[in-house]
């Protein structure tokens, strides 16, 4: 009886877990490497611009003042215009997140998530007095993979870059 009771557990782990790995990033980039001089090609890669500028984008406060709190505002944006509905509610939320929420839902287009990521790139590296945040390695690949977006960290990263310069 023990033994059942065990393995049904564990299987309920399983199952729990699954759908938080069920959007890996791919991870074997010597496939995809790129030397410096196939991506950059004597020219800089142009961050893609939104189609119009939402004027509800005013209404949006980031308050973050450390790299903790971008990185948990920007990952639910994510989740949110990934439409990842079962991970969006587990993750924690900040005040940063519950205002962008109040203002836009949670339903992101592209256009929005991209103009949210700009201004909160704004935010962490102008506005902090001097002090540049930037999110984590992870975060600013999924923001590359899903917006085309690449953080000025990332300009010479071609971990970062492979998965822009495909779509060029």
């Amino acid at each position: 009886m023990n033994k059942i009771l065990e393995a049904s557990m564990i299987l309920g782990i399983v199952l729990t877990v699954q759908p938080v790995i069920a959007y890996p990033v791919e991870s074997d980039t010597s496939k995809n490497t790129v030397s410096s001089t196939q991506v950059l090609n004597n020219q800089q890669y142009v961050n893609p611009v939104p189609e119009t500028q939402d004027p509800r984008m005013e209404e949006i406060v980031f308050d973050f003042n450390n790299s903790y709190d971008y990185g948990t505002c920007l990952d639910a944006i994510l989740l949110a215009y990934e439409d990842r509905e079962f991970e969006l509610e587990l993750a924690p939320k900040n005040d940063c997140t519950n205002n962008v929420f109040s203002v836009f839902g949670q339903d992101l287009s592209k256009d929005i998530t991209l103009q949210l990521i700009k201004l909160a790139n704004s935010h962490a590296t102008t506005e902090l007095g001097g002090t540049k945040l930037y999110p984590s390695l992870g975060l600013r690949r999924r923001v590359a993979i899903n917006l085309g977006y690449i953080y000025d960290i990332d300009r010479k990263n071609n971990d970062v870059l492979q998965y822009v310069i495909s779509e060029q």
